[in-house]
């Protein structure tokens, strides 16, 4: 990692000719890059994972109500600044997965562009551009590069402050210490796992400073750096100590607790390289290694040209002292945690790794053309032998060779066929993974495509429904606006089930994992399943439309604090025996909006009446729709609830009366019964006879 000025000079005819064929070498690598990250793209505008969904969510609330926040506290909390970049594209394309992807696409693209000018401040404009097309053809940048996962802006903006780190390094001037503060700054808004980067610029920083003042230079440089980047990195520092449990709260729920998992990690992410990948079909095909053979061929010249180099050039080893450091501080995020190979915890690791497959890459290209090693690759101290320069610095007529231009392209020939072998195999396997049918769950596309067939369908005013999920899935609260007028909620059925006061409602239902849904519908409602869903979807997920029964809505019903009405839908069976259960489906309904969750009990008494104090027998405490609960509910329906009372098998054989009553579910406040009006908290609502 030299440290003198850019050598990339454009003050001749010879070095214009260069920089444009750099140019043109860099546009080349760039549109590669798109075309693989734009390849199938429009096979993921109906999915979105519950991930990039939420934070789809939290990007639209700042469209609604623009503000400044350092931190969104949801689904384990999440740094902003993904969510600032998405709500431009939300705000103009609108709440859908291609609003979320075109940002996506942009940035991997862009890191790209980020990785070569990291690559060529620390080894040269050759090893730079080979690094930016390792990249472009990596199968986990280029899946990346499809996916809305806040963690993929990390690479981008870590590699744009080490660049700018380097810059000010090299070039020692306030206005570049101030750029990289405020990069560095910023790397703490992308990703939790971004703080070991954060680290290594710090330590960048610290020997930036102590090699000033060994050379008497000025040494305010990096503490300048450092102030900037603290100044903006302290909204979220702050937020955190104000809010200690959002700080690592899901960074310990993963966390390893032994020397022996962390070793099985390492094992796994070294077989995980070039044997066998991570098996998370969310994040890659199932697998598949991180380097394909070309790649990896290349990555092996890489290190050992990085590590021969460095043992002969103080320079040198400067450069491999940071890519080490920032291969280990993408690595430990992983390291460290359970469920190792979760590709999103290591994405740093895409920037380093480029970089050494493009340092073999440069090698082999210079190799190939003739050039004397290790003189015309890197330049040499005619007195030691020492590297001076960074690679691709050479000069154009020794590199060259004695075949002039045309043996330089026959040089470029083998790396440039390894590139294209790993960019063909990225293709390949891509379209293998977007077209998997074991993607369609963990990328919600079921959800997404029966909102779309709803919304085309659905009367605008018919309520719709969705099952087994609740009303605050993220994908249903990104697609609120294309659902709009219609009221849209949801549930699990094991807990409850929603029926309005309406003519018709369209309930979806992820019939793959819940094939009775309409059976258990049908009591209720007259349902019909519609011809909405496609062929290759109709074992997955099924629409349909209900007719509510109009009865429901016109049974008497006991009110509770004057917020909640309950009835048994029918009356509860005349004997049972000890050891028995009684089901208990009861109809409940919000007089009001809600703003606390409930939970609903049944007592057993026996003789003399519970109003005279008779003794309990048994009881059941069931809360109210916990996927669904009463906060979420509208005035117009009837909640249909599953509950069930166990009676003890020491129950002697008599009489017993059944009592329902309601309490809120956090203070356990009981609500007393306010019509008919008892001045109980509980009421009477059956009899049965137990006994053999």
């Amino acid at each position: 990692m030299p440290r003198q000025h850019d050598h990339d000079s454009i003050a001749s005819p010879l070095a214009n000719k260069t920089n444009a064929r750099r140019l043109w070498a860099l546009i080349a690598v760039l549109l590669l890059a798109a075309a693989l990250r734009a390849q199938d793209l429009h096979l993921m505008f109906d999915m979105a994972h519950y991930d990039e969904a939420y934070y789809g969510v939290d990007a639209l609330s700042l469209v609604h109500q623009p503000r400044l926040t350092p931190f969104f506290p949801e689904n384990f909390g999440r740094e902003s600044l993904w969510m600032y970049l998405l709500a431009p594209s939300l705000a103009v394309f609108g709440a859908n997965a291609f609003a979320l992807r075109l940002v996506a696409f942009f940035t991997g693209v862009l890191t790209v562009a980020a990785t070569y000018r990291l690559g060529r401040e620390l080894f040269g404009w050759r090893a730079g551009i080979w690094g930016a097309a390792a990249l472009a053809v990596l199968f986990w940048a280029d899946v990346a590069g499809h996916q809305a996962f806040r963690a993929h802006l990390y690479p981008l903006i870590g590699a744009l402050a080490f660049v700018a780190l380097l810059r000010a390094w090299r070039r020692e001037t306030r206005r570049r210490w101030i750029a990289a503060g405020v990069w560095l700054g910023l790397l703490a808004y992308t990703y939790i796992a971004a703080r070991a980067w954060i680290a290594v610029g710090v330590l960048l920083l610290l020997w930036c400073w102590i090699d000033a003042r060994r050379r008497r230079s000025t040494a305010s440089g990096p503490l300048i750096a450092l102030a900037v980047a603290a100044v903006i990195a302290l909204p979220l520092i702050g937020y955190l100590l104000a809010n200690p449990g959002l700080a690592g709260q899901r960074s310990e729920q993963v966390a390893i607790g032994s020397i022996g998992a962390l070793i099985d990690n390492v094992a796994l992410w070294a077989r995980a390289l070039i044997v066998h990948g991570s098996d998370d079909v969310a994040y890659t095909l199932p697998g598949r290694p991180i380097l394909d053979l070309p790649l990896a061929l290349l990555a092996a010249l890489g290190v050992v040209w990085l590590v021969w180099s460095a043992i002969r050039s103080d320079r040198w080893r400067l450069a491999a002292i940071l890519i080490a450091l920032l291969t280990g501080a993408s690595l430990a995020p992983a390291l460290l945690t359970t469920d190792a190979l979760k590709p999103l915890r290591a994405v740093g690791l895409i920037v380093p790794l480029a970089l050494i497959v493009g340092l073999g890459a440069a090698w082999l290209e210079t190799m190939l053309g003739g050039l004397r090693l290790p003189a015309q690759i890197r330049g040499t101290d005619a007195k030691n032998g020492v590297p001076t320069r960074r690679m691709g610095t050479d000069n154009s007529a020794s590199a060259a060779g004695t075949n002039g231009i045309s043996w330089r392209a026959l040089a470029l020939l083998l790396p440039v066929v390894l590139i294209g072998w790993a960019g063909m195999a990225t293709s390949r396997d891509f379209a293998t993974w977007v077209r998997s049918p074991d993607l369609f769950l963990p990328m919600e596309q079921h959800i997404y495509r029966g909102i779309d067939a709803i919304a085309a369908h659905a009367p605008p005013d018919a309520p719709v429904y969705f099952s087994p999920f609740t009303p605050a899935h993220p994908v249903l609260r990104l697609r609120l606006d294309a659902l709009a007028p219609r009221p849209v909620s949801a549930f699990e059925r094991a807990d409850c089930l929603r029926l309005p006061d309406a003519a018709e409602a369209y309930y979806f239902a992820l019939t793959m994992f819940d094939a009775s849904f309409a059976q258990a519908l049908s009591p209720w409602a007259s349902v019909t399943a519609t011809d909405w869903v496609a062929p290759d979807d109709e074992d997955r997920y099924a629409i349909y439309r209900a007719q509510p029964e109009r009865t429901l809505f016109e049974q008497e019903m006991i009110t509770f604090g004057e917020r909640l009405a309950v009835s048994l839908s029918a009356d509860p069976p005349a004997h049972v025996t000890p050891g028995e259960t009684i089901p208990l489906d009861l109809l409940v309904r919000a007089q009001v909006p809600l703003d606390r969750e409930y939970t609903l009990f049944a007592h057993l008494y026996g003789d003399p009446t519970p109003y005279e104090g008779g003794e309990l027998w048994a009881q059941a405490d069931v809360p109210l729709c916990p996927s669904s609960p009463p906060p979420t509910w509208r005035a117009d329906e009837i909640i249909i609830q599953p509950a069930a009372l166990a009676i003890p098998a020491e129950v002697p054989a008599g009489d017993y009366q059944i009592a329902l009553g309601l309490y809120e579910t956090a203070s356990h406040e009981r609500l007393g019964v306010s019509a008919p009006a008892s001045g109980l908290d509980y009421a009477v609502v059956g009899t049965v006879h137990v006994g053999e």
